[in-house]
């Protein structure tokens, strides 16, 4: 087989190694355009993805995971096969109502809290240290460039003082 004959047959194998590729692409494009999208919702879900009620309490456990078969006292007295879940929305009035009591009583604080002279404080503070960080740079880069200015140079470059004298 001459060296002209193997060229071509290598450009043949190239093409047609391109056009498998192209038709694995367009399978996976097909395939990726027909997948089920969208939020994952469990199988019988109530109205907008929100289960009733009835559907919570042991959730289904095998027999072996059943309440009263463990080993230690649940940590609150009560029977959870009793206990009702529900219908719970962050973005009600009473739930950020709820959030505020609750952060007010751990002593945390909102930004909107915050007087207007408290904001300025540190304000004031905050732009202090940002001009004393500022100047303290200043410093630096003039001692810096005033000591590379003074080392010894070999052919523009810094040399040790040994190396300069010889």
């Amino acid at each position: 087989m001459s060296r002209h004959e193997r060229i071509l047959r290598y450009f043949e194998k190239k093409k047609s190694r391109k056009y498998v590729k192209k038709i694995i692409h367009s399978s996976r494009k097909a395939y990726a355009r027909s997948r089920p999208r969208g939020s994952l919702q469990p199988t019988g879900a109530g109205i907008n993805g929100i289960m009733p009620e009835a559907n919570f309490g042991t959730m289904n456990l095998p027999r072996e995971w059943a309440l009263n078969q463990f080993p230690f006292s649940p940590f609150h007295p009560g029977n959870l096969t009793e206990e009702k879940v529900g219908i719970h929305s962050n973005s009600t009035k009473r739930s950020s109502l709820g959030t505020q009591q609750q952060n007010s009583k751990n002593g945390l604080k909102k930004s909107s809290q915050l007087t207007l002279a408290s904001k300025q404080e540190k304000i004031l503070r905050y732009v202090e240290k940002k001009k004393s960080r500022k100047y303290e740079k200043k410093i630096i880069h003039s001692s810096r460039t005033t000591y590379a200015q003074t080392r010894p140079r070999v052919q523009g470059r810094f040399a040790r003082n040994s190396q300069a004298n010889a």
